[in-house]
């Protein structure tokens, strides 16, 4: 996986469940269904996360597909460019 792996992982912990833990994140564990299990709300809330995070521009349907694991979603996101750019820093969130 790309240096943007860890970080993604970090923004998809943000919107799982708290029994998640960055090392139980795969690159084919599926983002929602029987993986991660996002529904369409927290999809949403990782799609702006990703795009504020990494500059880019993201399809909502992207992140709606049955199919998107992890990995997948890291590679999205370098495709829209962002592995040429620097990342803005996390910001400091509640808790």
């Amino acid at each position: 996986m790309s240096e943007l792996g860890p970080e993604v992982k970090r923004l998809i912990l943000r919107c799982a469940a708290s029994s998640w833990r960055l090392e139980d994140l795969d690159e084919d564990l599926p983002i929602t269904g029987g993986g991660i299990g996002l529904d369409s709300v927290k999809l949403v809330e990782l799609l702006c996360a990703c795009e504020d995070r990494f500059s880019v521009r993201l399809q909502l349907e992207a992140l709606a597909d049955e199919t998107l694991t992890v990995g997948a979603l890291v590679r999205r996101i370098a495709d829209a460019g962002t592995h040429d750019a620097a990342p803005r820093a996390p910001e400091e969130g509640p808790g």
